[in-house]
């Protein structure tokens, strides 16, 4: 009979007749006997009627002991491999993510270079000569602006800068070195530490159900034993890699100047989406300036082709007198109304922003 091969696949462990997710569609669907509904089967005789089809599976299910911890256990092994692979994939691409922050010389000379650029607009002012600054003033960047036309943002001054006067233009290369900074954004410590617990408390299951004496023909301990041995290990080793890496990513959390006594979810989050936005910010910087330049390089073309088209009509003779000095780009007239103390740099720019520290 059907039911009676399902009992024996169970109790032989043969996942070739129930498979794993038979055993987890009786699991989750409630499709065994309760406590009390084995008692009822157990003391059933067929003068009482006949069972429906639901009861006489039932029925057949009763012979197997501690069914309900026994189908927990056949899950754990089946699908053990799967959530352990998801729980170390997150370890790893918190540590190479941490890892790839941490140790980026780039970010660190991005740093220093924003710290002497806010020192100096901030000038003697008690905002000035400051040691660093939080991680916030990132966000900022890109939206101090100069009051020149067509304005430009403090962060494209710092590529221009970066790019022509320090002649370093890989230190625009931020976002393709930070590329794990992308994944590492749906890793949550406090999630990683639970599935590691969830899959302790699984194994603990499986172990506790291992020793029990099974009766003869009953593989449920010959196939769970060894399967707990073996992935405790494994696991034990995993709760080792996450601590460590969770202590680095602590100590450079901490070392950003953020507040590890507020560290929970939400604040790991914006941490790592604002290291994201900046490298992207730096890369949109980037391409601005490139756009920007094209359309000065087009307006001064245009004006060199009306000036020679006004001389020619002038004729021989008009001199025209000297020509007026260049304004120099955007970016020159950006540094300069950044020249002088901290009256002249707030007076010129005449934006909220600009007063605050970078």
């Amino acid at each position: 009979m059907l039911f009676r091969s399902v009992v024996k696949a169970i109790m032989k462990m043969d996942d070739t007749i129930v498979s794993p997710a038979f055993i987890n569609l009786m699991l989750t669907g409630q499709l065994f006997p309760t406590d009390e509904e084995r008692e009822e089967l157990l003391g059933w005789d067929e003068s009482q009627g006949s069972l429906n089809k639901v009861e006489q599976f039932f029925h057949a299910l009763c012979v197997i002991p501690r069914l309900k911890l026994r189908l927990k256990c056949m899950d754990t092994v089946h699908t053990f491999s799967a959530q352990f692979a998801d729980v170390e994939n997150d370890v790893n691409t918190l540590r190479a993510a941490t890892k790839a922050v941490q140790e980026s010389a780039k970010f660190k000379e991005w740093l220093t270079l924003i710290l002497a650029t806010g020192n100096y607009m901030n000038g003697k002012s008690k905002r000035g000569c400051a040691f660093g600054f939080e991680l916030s003033a990132l966000d900022k960047l890109a939206d101090t602006k100069s009051v020149s036309k067509p304005a430009v943002s403090l962060l494209q001054w710092l590529v221009d800068f970066v790019t022509d006067t320090m002649q370093r233009p890989d230190l625009l290369e931020l976002e393709q070195d930070w590329h794990i900074v992308e994944k590492v954004k749906t890793c949550i410590l406090d999630e990683m530490e639970k599935n590691i617990g969830l899959l302790e408390g699984k194994l603990t299951l499986c172990e506790s159900q291992a020793g029990v004496e099974c009766e003869a023909g009953d593989k449920f301990a010959s196939v769970v034993q060894p399967f707990t041995i073996k992935s405790k290990k494994t696991l034990a080793e995993l709760r080792t890699k996450f601590s460590a890496v969770q202590r680095k990513f602590t100590e450079m959390y901490a070392g950003f100047g953020e507040s590890v006594s507020k560290m929970d979810g939400k604040a790991v989050r914006l941490f790592w989406d604002r290291l994201k936005l900046f490298a992207d910010n730096i890369t949109r910087a980037k391409h601005a300036n490139e756009e920007l330049k094209e359309k000065l390089r087009k307006a001064e073309e245009a004006e060199q082709k009306k000036a020679a088209r006004a001389a020619k009509k002038k004729g021989k003779g008009g001199g025209g007198g000297e020509k007026p000095a260049a304004e120099g780009s955007v970016f020159d007239q950006f540094a300069a109304a950044r020249s002088g103390n901290a009256a002249d740099i707030v007076a010129k720019i005449g934006r909220a922003s600009c007063r605050e520290r970078v």
